[in-house]
Formats: structure tokens, C-alpha cells, sequence
């Protein structure tokens, strides 16, 4: 670049940052806080394969002005490798359409999921805006992933199963014993011969 054109290009910077507006416009964005924070009740979660359970975000608007048509949406991704998550599977109802929040005001959304693979995962939400979500101030909120471990072995006794599966058996095989035993008929004792090893009357 010449030295004329380096002027040129220094003057304009000056003019756009002169402007009313100017700079605040080029770094509104870098300089602008959110006005969404996501948040979850819980920052780990153990389960067993095939479990379900609850947990409960927030989202709060830190904001001046009021936010309206926001939307969140549940995700589940698998920090193990090689194991596929399809997030339909683990909860139907992933996305919910909120109503206005005000400034310094906040709305709890209550979710439920159910672990269909086994692995570590890391469960969100995001909070985005319906309308222009590109160019709104709020932008897209990314609350802290939940962990989560799902254990693929199940507990060898869950609820009673092992009684069950050893104890009917027994029971079973106990009442059979006592069917036999009382329908078999008393045994009867050998008649004794009277006189037995004794000399008939007159013998000598």
C-alpha cells in the first residue's frame, strides 16, 4: 500500500470512529453483556440404563428491557467415542416456547429424560430467540452442561428380583413335598400269629 493510500485508510478509520455511534456499532457485540443466562439445578447425575429422571433450568433475563418469544431447547451429547445418541430417543419434548420474561425476572422449565444408552454425556440448554435470533441482542444463551453417567450393568437384586427368581422355586418345590407326604397312606404293621413261639395247650 502506498503512503497515500495508508493516509487515506487512517482517515477513514478516524471518521467511522468520530461518528455518532461509529464505535460503539463496531464493538457492541465484544462490549454488550448477555441479557440470557441459562442455568441447570444440577451439574452431575448418575443413572442406570434404561432410568428415568427430572431436572430443572432457569432462564433469566439480566437484561434492561423485556424479553419475549424465547425459545429452549434440550441437547444430549456422548463424550464417550463410538456411542450414537439420537436425542429424540432420551426425551419427546425437547423444545418449549416461553413466555415474555421481564428484566430481573426469571422462569424455571421443568424437563425429563430418559437414559437409553450407556456412557458419559453432557446434557444442556439453549436459549434462543424466535424472531431474528442473528441480529437480536440477546443472542444465543448456552447454560452449563450437566454430566452424566449412565452404567450399562443393572443391579444384580433390583427390587427384589433375586428373591423372586430363587424363592418361588423353592416354595414351588416345598408344597410339592407336603402334597406327597399327606397323600401317602399310613403304613400298616405285620399281624403277630397268637402264640407265636409258644407250645399249643396239652403240648409237652
Amino acid at each position: 500500500m502506498s503512503r497515500r493510500g495508508a493516509i487515506f485508510a487512517l482517515l477513514a478509520g478516524v471518521a467511522v470512529a468520530g461518528a455518532p455511534g461509529g464505535a460503539a456499532a463496531a464493538g457492541s457485540a465484544a462490549r454488550t453483556p448477555p441479557s440470557v443466562v441459562v442455568s441447570l439445578d444440577r451439574t452431575e447425575q448418575a443413572e442406570r440404563l434404561g432410568s428415568s429422571f427430572a431436572f430443572g433450568s432457569t432462564i433469566a433475563n439480566v437484561g434492561r428491557t423485556p424479553l419475549a418469544g424465547l425459545v429452549a431447547h434440550l441437547n444430549v451429547v456422548s463424550l464417550t467415542p463410538g456411542v450414537y445418541v439420537d436425542p429424540e430417543d432420551w426425551s419427546s419434548q425437547r423444545t418449549k416456547y416461553l413466555p415474555a420474561v421481564a428484566p430481573g425476572r426469571s422462569v424455571r422449565i421443568p424437563w425429563k429424560v430418559t437414559a437409553v444408552n450407556g456412557g458419559r454425556f453432557a446434557v444442556y440448554v439453549v436459549a434462543i430467540p424466535r424472531r431474528s435470533p442473528g441480529t437480536t441482542s440477546a443472542g444465543l444463551a448456552i447454560g452449563r452442561p450437566m454430566t452424566l453417567r449412565v452404567a450399562e450393568r443393572r443391579v444384580f437384586n433390583s427390587g427384589g428380583v433375586l428373591f423372586l427368581t430363587l424363592g418361588i422355586p423353592a416354595l414351588l418345590v416345598l408344597a410339592m413335598v407336603a402334597l406327597r407326604t399327606l397323600r401317602r397312606p399310613p403304613r400298616r404293621s405285620a399281624p403277630t400269629a397268637i402264640g407265636a413261639g409258644r407250645g399249643l395247650p396239652g403240648e409237652r
